[in-house]
């Protein structure tokens, strides 16, 4: 009786983490409240219309199209505008800054925290790593 309660514990474990790791459908004020005022400043009055919780981030997309990614800890980690400009605040001033005199024709359509750094994606299908100082390390074209 022992096993057969102990393997029944152990398989809804097993059950329960493959959930979790493949991530569930939550509702939007079940996000952590950095995210929400994340939402909330740069995405004002745009619905969400997915909202997904996986072990350790979020993913959010709203009635534009825009995809943005949350670490638990509801801190951004990535926004995508699919193709379109997205808003920038929340960049750091020094990225942008630099973003802006190498391609001040271009628009940011995608941004991903990197280790020490950010990777861009510019609607001139530029591609750029960008230092948190706003050292441009790389810049790519995209074909």
């Amino acid at each position: 009786m022992k096993k057969k309660i102990l393997y029944s514990v152990f398989i809804f474990a097993m059950l329960s983490s493959f959930l979790l790791a493949d991530g569930r459908f939550i509702t939007a004020d079940t996000l952590p409240a950095k995210a929400k005022t994340f939402l909330s400043t740069y995405f004002p009055k745009i619905d969400i219309v997915h909202a997904e919780q996986d072990r350790d981030s979020y993913e959010v997309n709203l009635k534009n199209g825009v995809e943005v990614e949350f670490m638990k800890n509801g801190e951004w980690e990535s926004v995508d505008g699919k193709y379109q400009a997205i808003p920038t605040g929340f960049i750091p001033s020094a990225v942008l800054n630099a973003v802006k005199k190498a391609y001040p024709k271009a628009s940011i359509i995608k941004v991903d925290k990197d280790w020490g750094g950010f990777d861009i994606e510019l609607d001139n299908r530029m591609e750029l790593k960008v230092a948190a100082n706003g050292t441009i390390h790389e810049a790519e074209y995209d074909d």
